[in-house]
């Protein structure tokens, strides 16, 4: 774990760990 889907472009693509905050 670590790295979470990210919604973006109706694709979900790796974000780094550091990312998932912007994510919630």
């Amino acid at each position: 774990e670590g790295r979470r889907p990210y919604l973006m472009s109706d694709r979900l693509i790796p974000m780094p760990a550091s990312w998932d905050r912007i994510n919630e």
